[in-house]
């Protein structure tokens, strides 16, 4: 799941209560063109990842959108860079079955990386990992 703080989801909720008076509408985290990302108003979907605020349900994200948002987590919360998505090989991600995660995480290791880069990779991975758990097993209490 993506990571929303508590004062952005605060805003979210804001935003939305004050602009939408349909009690099933949520606003959609919506990717441009150019790569960035915007708010639209829609319902949800059963494929979407939910953002609540205090109960209430206030943004949507779609579940490619999420996969490919993991990728900047790894960025923003570690300053790792990666890559994610089926890159050059959809086929293999079809054949292996990652494309239904939407591909994977791509790591390029260069001559100026050190163990302790490849460290920092793999304690964010492990953290996103954990709080990925954490979230399921909230979700099925």
């Amino acid at each position: 799941m993506i990571g929303v703080t508590e004062r952005a989801r605060k805003e979210l909720k804001r935003i939305l209560s004050t602009n939408v008076d349909m009690p099933q509408a949520r606003l959609r985290l919506i990717p441009g063109d150019q790569g960035e990302l915007g708010l639209g108003i829609d319902i949800e979907s059963p494929e979407d990842q939910i953002v609540e605020y205090k109960g209430s349900r206030v943004l949507v994200v779609e579940h490619q959108l999420a996969a490919s948002l993991r990728g900047i987590m790894l960025d923003v919360d570690f300053d790792i860079a990666v890559r994610t998505g089926l890159h050059c090989a959809p086929l293999v991600h079809k054949q292996i079955g990652s494309d239904k995660l939407h591909g994977g995480v791509r790591f390029a290791v260069g001559a100026f990386n050190t163990e302790q880069h490849i460290d920092r990779a793999i304690e964010g991975l492990s953290e996103i990992a954990e709080r990925a758990r954490l979230k399921r097993t909230s979700m099925s209490a």
